[in-house]
């Protein structure tokens, strides 16, 4: 997996949803402002 710049734009990649589709961070490019949080992993206390 390669590393992110900052200031670079967030390459597209999609999840799955509830509802038996997904979403994918292309399908808000354009319409409003994305925020993306990374954490180390779940239950972390940071």
């Amino acid at each position: 997996m390669s590393q992110i710049t900052i200031g670079e734009p967030a390459p597209d990649f999609r999840l799955a949803v509830p509802g038996n589709t997904t979403i994918g961070l292309s399908d808000f490019r354009g319409t409003r402002h994305v925020v993306l949080a990374f954490y180390p992993f779940d239950w972390s206390p940071g």
